[in-house]
């Protein structure tokens, strides 16, 4: 999970995403990111997200941003495929 109004961290977290990807137990697991904090002004979107945690850079499994609005409860998804 990742708050998308906090956009300070997501260099900071992809690089400790990539880390992670890495695990011998983790290569080739889909990736599913919750994007929370939607509804709050500033947050960024899931294209946003995707490009700061520099996901477009991940080629050896599906990822995907589940975008989180609970306010509003409106859920929306945006992925690699």
């Amino acid at each position: 999970m990742i708050d998308s109004a906090d956009q300070k961290r997501f260099e900071e977290t992809g690089q400790e995403l990539q880390e992670l990807l890495v695990e011998d137990k983790l290569v080739g697991v889909p990736l599913m990111i919750f994007a929370n904090k939607q509804d709050l002004m500033g947050a960024a979107p899931a294209s946003g997200i995707a490009e700061g945690l520099s996901l477009h850079t991940i080629r050896d499994r599906a990822w995907q941003i589940q975008v989180i609005k609970l306010l509003q409860k409106v859920l929306c998804l945006y992925s690699s495929n």
